[in-house]
């Protein structure tokens, strides 16, 4: 897991500087946090819900024993401008054994916009994180991507507008691993949402992202290098077709493979309670990019609920539902060569087929070192037996996800999960009949009293159906966290 040195350079650089220069290093003590725990199931693999959602921690395909060092400073946004950096070593012993820095990192903020270079963990426009499934299109399941990242993190009022009009957004650019097809692959994601309500008990919100995997050098001869030059990039950025140096498929339609969401939701703040509710959408072509074009009955909708005081026991309830089979209907992209109807023998419009996270030239898909990068429940290969493979075999589900956390004694806090889920495989390789699957998880988290800055982490995990095997999982470890004030 190489981060590009040119990521890396700049990182050590700037957390040098800031280490050794003693007026900074005096106002930025280190927390830390040390970690150890083991994972293991009654069967080899362990159940979907102890290694999904982790940053790419967890090796799915045996026991694991754990280890994890975090350092960071100490970042607000309540200063006019703040610095911060960190890493996280991690080391397993697994069937996939390693020792590599998940997390190394530099941001800066002066007002409302951030700097950020790095590997860094990200849960991107993903609601109540604790409870949450994850985003439909980065949920936090994949090892954090080296990135640099300009953006406006938190809502900005917008000048004249008194505070009732909001905006926020995001622009960033990285690299995949180089273990790809289509290798030195980039990533370009951009993300703009406006929000309205001000001091209002009730916001609403809109927002689109688009993200692409482009440039790089494909395994395919008859593909070769892809275009990568800065006009590329503007293609690509425009969502515009490619130029006479790009495949053919990308001449005719966008340059590199776009990934992107609409989304729309409405906050409440009552009393003594806060929620949420949201839609996001998915699109991978030109039409999804119109909102109400598109796939739109595939997406996620989720409703929370969370107390504002953060000591009951129910603290917060969260439902999240998935469908993704639709991907503007079964007909193939394009009609055959020749052919000049609008549907298919069967009535069916042509520019189906969307086939989420998969793409015909960037054949490892919306994956990062195995894991994707969206919805956990778009499901890769376990185990790939030809480079030319592409990643994704499940992405056509319809997922119920429920949540709820809260405290018992007070001080012991916990989460549970409750996820059921039909799987029909893609167009092209169905699952005939269809899997179902119920994961369930239950996590404890219990302070030592006798040794402050201690805990004890506890969970608890099944898989029952016919998607993955019946399968019973524990995990049980130790965290101790602390600050170092002197540098």
């Amino acid at each position: 897991m190489r981060i590009p040195k040119r990521v890396a350079l700049g990182v050590g650089c700037l957390c040098l500087f800031l280490i050794h220069n003693s007026s900074y290093a005096q106002l930025k003590p280190l927390n830390y946090k040390v970690g150890i725990q083991t994972d293991f199931a009654t069967k080899g693999n362990l159940p979907f819900w102890l290694y999904t959602d982790r940053f790419g921690i967890i090796d799915q395909n045996s026991a694991n024993l754990l280890g994890d060092f975090t350092v960071k400073t100490d970042y607000s946004f309540s200063r006019k401008w703040d610095y911060s950096y960190g890493a996280e070593l991690i080391g397993r012993a697994s069937d996939r054994s390693g020792l590599y820095l998940n997390q190394l990192y530099f941001k800066a903020h002066y007002g409302p916009l951030q700097l950020q270079i790095g590997r860094i963990r990200e849960r991107l426009n993903t609601h109540m994180p604790g409870l949450s499934s994850g985003s439909i299109m980065w949920s936090g399941n994949a090892t954090p991507l080296p990135k640099i990242v300009l953006s406006f993190p938190h809502y900005t009022p917008i000048p004249f507008t008194h505070g009732y009009l909001k905006i926020k957004g995001y622009w960033g650019n990285g690299w995949f691993e180089d273990s790809r097809y289509v290798k030195d692959t980039y990533l370009q994601q951009k993300q703009l949402y406006f929000k309205a309500g001000g001091n209002l008990p009730v916001n609403a919100y809109i927002g689109l992202t688009d993200d692409v995997q482009w440039g790089g050098t494909s395994s395919n001869t008859n593909v070769g290098r892809l275009p990568q030059g800065i006009k590329d990039y503007l293609r690509a950025f425009f969502g515009e077709h490619g130029g006479n140096n790009s495949p053919r498929g990308e001449e005719i339609n966008a340059l590199g493979n776009h990934i992107g969401s609409w989304e729309l939701g409405a906050t409440w703040n009552i009393g003594k309670y806060r929620g949420i509710i949201y839609r996001q959408t998915i699109f991978e072509d030109k039409s999804g990019l119109r909102l109400g074009q598109g796939s739109i009955r595939d997406g996620l909708l989720g409703i929370g609920i969370q107390s504002k005081n953060r000591k009951k026991v129910i603290d917060g309830v969260l439902w999240e539902f998935l469908y993704t089979k639709n991907q503007s209907g079964p007909a193939n992209p394009d009609p055959p060569p020749g052919v000049h109807t609008k549907r298919n023998a069967q009535g069916y419009p042509w520019g189906g087929r969307d086939n989420y996270f998969n793409n015909y030239i960037y054949r490892y898909g919306w994956t990062y070192f195995g894991k994707t990068i969206g919805t956990p429940f778009i499901t890769p290969l376990s185990h790939r037996t030809s480079i030319r493979e592409t990643s994704i075999i499940n992405n056509r589900v319809v997922v119920q996800h429920f949540g709820i956390e809260g405290l018992i004694f007070s001080s012991m806090s916990y989460r549970a999960f409750f996820t059921y889920s039909r799987n029909y495989g893609t167009y092209n390789t169905p699952f005939t009949p269809h899997k179902t699957q119920y994961s369930v998880y239950y996590e404890m988290n219990i302070p030592v009293k006798s040794v402050p800055n201690l805990d004890i982490n506890t969970a608890v995990s099944g898989d029952f159906g016919n998607m993955y095997e019946t399968n019973y999982g524990f995990m049980i470890g130790l965290t101790y966290s602390g600050l170092l004030k002197k540098l």
